[in-house]
């Protein structure tokens, strides 16, 4: 099997939020890794300094952790991406992917109503991609130069003790986002079984090739390739075999050789022929050439291709979830009332207790079995000598013909499949700590267990069987001169229909 793989790119915006809220000694607080900042609040610009409960905004504060501030931008994933010859794939048709550019957007900062806090470049420039789907990512807000992005009342209005409203405000981190990955193009080719011939004999060999395009998950059907005029055929030696057009072997020799069938294709990646992989495909086989008698025992199974398929998906996780006032079962105060923020407070979750997904494809071919038929003559005539002396004659002479026994074979396979216990629960909420987030593990779970096996080995699917030598029972054939043994091989499978109830795949 051999692979291509084409490079793609997709852009996406990003807008994570930094959430800050009210608390009752009017200071915005936000939740830093499980670490409360408080900041203080100043008059949002234009507010009348004199009204009892002015507006306030959070000052203006710098985000800047001592250690990388990891932020995950898996969730802003692009959802297409491109290649260089405007090919799109959709997200889930690409592998490999990582973050490889970063950029604040310039068009949201300051402009207008679209105001944007705003980012110390001259200090930390972009910022630092430190994995795969995260950055470190720094930035200043507040003060009247960066107003949030959204300043708003809590969804259930809340007091703090002086009496005024408490407030939050949101700032969002504005990025523009560019993601690389691939894609990739599987081939790989078969060449039938190995053969035996007989010299001056010949054997029709057959290649197949089987790909798996960019944009699917499984192998075509296989495609038979023998006449094609871009197959290569070789030996290894053309002294014992030659090989004839339209994949024929002919035996020229007793002895064994191989023949092997190779497949060349350029794949131009970026319209730079440069940049092209090839594809080499090639399998080998052995042939034998024999002067003696055809002798059974061999043959073998040919590659399955795939027919039906079976899809299941139960993905959906039906999640429902509570936020409600301490103690549970005896609550304090109605939660659709109001929260206040210095109460306590529990959250619950429930959803199925799993997920899971799996695609079955039926796969079927045919196996031949080279059987030896064996069968003893015994030839009777009589001679006539000059002096008119009549004398009988006889002869035993034992007879092996090879019979192809076919039988088809057919087996489910299992492409795809996924199961997912549950990790953990989010909730979110102004109310909640954690920046209004918090994360429930499950209490009292049992994940669910999977046995499975999986192979696309053919091996591991069917029993192949095990046959001897099969003898015929005798026959007498009289004339007046030495009889001639019949060698039609329709004579012999016609006399051995029991070989169809002794072979199972």
């Amino acid at each position: 099997m051999q692979t291509v793989s084409v490079p793609v790119e997709g852009e996406s915006p990003a807008q994570p939020g930094f959430y800050l809220y009210n608390i009752d000694n009017g200071y915005y607080r936000f939740d830093d890794d499980g670490k409360q900042v408080d900041i203080p609040a100043i008059v949002y610009p234009g507010t009348d300094l004199n009204a009892r409960c002015p507006a306030t905004i959070p000052s203006t504060y710098t985000y800047k952790p001592e250690g990388p501030a990891d932020l995950d931008l898996s969730p802003y994933m692009a959802s297409s991406f491109k290649d260089k010859n405007n090919n799109t794939y959709t997200r889930a048709e690409i592998l490999n992917y990582k973050l490889s550019k970063i950029t604040y957007d310039p068009d949201r900062a300051n402009t207008g109503t679209n105001t944007y806090f705003g980012f110390d470049l001259d200090g930390y420039g972009n910022p630092k991609i430190t994995s795969n789907t995260h950055a470190d990512v720094r930035f200043t807000i507040g003060g009247k130069d960066y107003p949030p992005e959204i300043y708003e009342s809590f969804p259930e209005k809340t007091y703090r003790p002086n009496g005024c409203e408490k407030m939050r405000s949101i700032y969002k981190i504005w990025m523009d986002l560019t993601w690389s990955a691939t894609v990739e193009e599987k081939k790989e080719i078969d060449l039938s079984k190995n053969s035996t011939v007989k010299v001056g004999g010949t054997v029709q060999l057959k290649a197949q090739i089987r790909t798996k395009p960019f944009r699917q998950q499984k192998f075509d059907a296989w495609a038979d390739v023998t006449q094609r005029s871009d197959m290569e055929w070789t030996t290894n030696n053309s002294g014992v075999v030659e090989i004839l057009p339209g994949g024929k072997v002919k035996g020229l020799k007793a002895s064994t050789a191989n023949v092997r069938i190779t497949w060349k294709k350029d794949v131009v990646i970026d319209s730079d022929p440069k940049k092209a992989q090839t594809y080499w495909l090639t399998d080998a086989i052995t042939i034998t050439v024999t002067d003696q008698p055809p002798v059974g025992g061999g043959g073998g199974c040919l590659a399955p291709s795939p027919g039906a398929t079976i899809d299941a998906d139960y993905m959906e996780p039906n999640p429902t979830g509570a936020i409600r006032a301490d103690n549970r079962g005896s609550e304090k105060f109605d939660v659709l009332q109001g929260i206040p923020t210095s109460e306590s407070l529990y959250a619950q979750v429930k959803a199925n207790n799993y997920l899971a997904k799996h695609t079955f494809s039926e796969m079927s071919g045919e196996c031949n079995y080279d059987v030896n038929v064996k069968k003893t003559y015994t030839l009777e005539w009589t001679e006539t000598a000059e002096d008119r002396i009549e004398t009988p004659m006889s002869e035993l002479q034992e007879v092996t013909q090879v019979v192809t026994v076919k039988r088809p074979y057919s087996y489910w396979q299992i492409d795809n499949f996924e199961a997912y216990a549950i990790k953990e629960a989010e909730m979110a909420n102004y109310a909640l700590p954690e920046n209004g987030r918090v994360y429930l593990t499950p209490n009292g779970y049992y994940p669910p267990t999977v046995d499975i096996s999986a192979s696309d080995s053919l091996s591991e699917h069917i029993i192949e069987p095990k046959y001897e030598d099969v003898i015929l029972p005798p026959e007498t054939i009289s004339g007046e001169t030495k009889p001639t043994i019949p060698y039609s091989i329709r004579r012999y499978q016609k006399a051995t229909p029991y070989l169809n109830r002794e072979f199972t795949c």
